[in-house]
């Protein structure tokens, strides 16, 4: 439960600054582990401004004015409690290694989101960049009578960077998708025909968006390319599946991603799919599970345009994850890891109910990598009572991120609760990633 802590006046900080963050003991975070720097934050600052945006969530992105934000210093002490302004904006004076934590109140309880192991010169964004939705501006046509001479199929399927459309029976009128402002001006789109597998496709690099338009497919049919993906060092003595996608990127999106999945016996492995050599490159998703236990992990890659692909498991995984154990009485939660991998940070959220009352609370935490456990910030008492307590039912999740060329918790604090219910695909488009890994154990309902 919350409790009231002073505020304190801002103080320097030692060069090494402890979060509340623990594995047998306070994981310690070096100033370079915190802000991406030799010193400290910026110019290796010890102390420094920060920002913090918030948005709602929704598919306009719009800014929460009126979300709490608290600063708490590395010990835990109140430095400051703001509400966002009308750009969902807010900011303070911080030192190395401090905590920052967004609180959204709800009439049915709260939503807390806290990011440790903060540094001078942060830029944090809070609040989920909505994946699957865009506001509608459309719909656009795609008539049936433009498709004479259609290669005999089971079905067909519309794909966009701004919508979806599953594949359906063929009948006398062909879907009328509806776009999303996802959309620019001119996007790329793609027409697959069906059969027990993809067989043929048509493909338009520049489709003029018209709203309550439409747009003719050329009638030019090309049939799939086969792309062999091939794994090294795959851990095959302990896993029992490994799936495989892959599919063309399409203005920074995949939405066309054919699979298979297989059970691997030897460490070098490979699988066929079938794939249109289109777009600005491929992407290919691996996911892979072991035993019948809840943990998972998901390495996503991108490269360019071609018929074979090799992905090293060894490099690319991180460790698997225990069951999380959410403490209510000490405000924790506790994993284990088992196996090799750096990576960068860790999400945790927290779930608990009222036992009465139907008050429900969601706390993500953000931490730096390497945790095993993470322990609630305790924020002062004119935030409200909005901490766990015994009796409630709970669930957590855990997932941790890594990623290719050396990003380390500072490359990516300040983006993560933006991006990471997104899965793989927003760390791809938008910061120069080529690859990502996400081990997670996903938790069960409330218990």
């Amino acid at each position: 439960m919350s409790r009231a802590r002073p505020a304190r006046r801002l103080r320097s900080v030692p060069a090494v600054a402890a979060v509340v963050l623990a594995g047998c003991g306070p994981l310690v975070v070096e100033p370079s582990d915190a802000a991406g720097t030799d010193g400290g934050g910026v110019d290796g600052a010890l102390i420094g401004a920060i920002e913090v945006t918030v948005s709602t969530g929704d598919v306009a992105d719009t800014p929460a004015i009126g979300a709490t934000v608290v600063f708490l210093g590395p010990d835990g002490a109140e430095l400051d409690t703001q509400a966002t302004d009308g750009n969902g904006h807010a900011s303070a004076t911080v030192p190395l290694g401090a905590s920052v934590t967004v609180v959204r109140v709800r009439a049915d309880g709260a939503d807390l989101t806290t990011i440790l192991g903060v540094a001078p010169g942060d830029d944090l964004a809070f609040g989920a960049l909505r994946e699957d939705a865009g506001i509608p501006r459309g719909p656009m046509s795609f008539p049936y009578t433009a498709y004479g001479g259609m290669p005999a199929a089971t079905g067909y399927g519309f794909y966009t960077a701004c919508t979806t459309y599953t594949p359906v029976l063929v009948g006398p009128n062909l879907p009328h998708p509806e776009l999303d402002s996802r959309c620019p001006g001119t996007f790329e789109m793609l027409l697959v025909a069906f059969g027990t597998q993809p067989t043929r496709y048509v493909y338009a690099p520049a489709v003029p968006f018209s709203d309550g338009g439409a747009y003719t497919f050329p009638n030019t049919w090309t049939p799939m390319t086969e792309l062999s993906v091939s794994y090294t060092q795959t851990p095959f003595d302990i896993l029992s599946e490994l799936r495989t996608t892959a599919g063309p990127v399409l203005d920074g999106r995949v939405r066309f991603a054919p699979g298979i999945t297989t059970d691997p016996i030897a460490a070098n492995h490979a699988v066929t799919l079938h794939v249109p050599q289109i777009g600005e490159g491929i992407q290919v998703a691996t996911t892979l599970r072991r035993g019948e236990v809840q943990g998972s992990q998901l390495v996503v890659t991108r490269g360019v345009l071609s018929t074979s692909y090799g992905i090293n498991l060894g490099d690319a995984m991180l460790p698997w994850l225990s069951a999380p154990i959410f403490d209510v009485g000490s405000a924790t939660v506790t994993w284990t890891r088992d196996g090799s991998g750096a990576d960068a940070a860790v999400v945790v959220d927290a779930s608990y109910a009222r036992s009465s009352g139907g008050q429900s609370y969601t706390w993500r935490v953000i931490a730096p990598g390497g945790a095993t456990q993470i322990a609630l910030p305790t924020l002062p008492a004119s935030v409200g009572d909005l901490g766990p307590a015994l009796g409630d039912s709970t669930s957590a999740t855990v997932r941790l991120l890594g990623f290719d060329g050396g990003r380390a918790y500072a490359d990516v604090r300040g983006e993560v609760d933006r991006h990471v219910d997104g899965g793989a695909e927003p760390w791809l488009r938008d910061t120069g990633a080529t690859r990502v890994t996400i081990s997670q154990w996903q938790a069960p309902a409330f218990r």
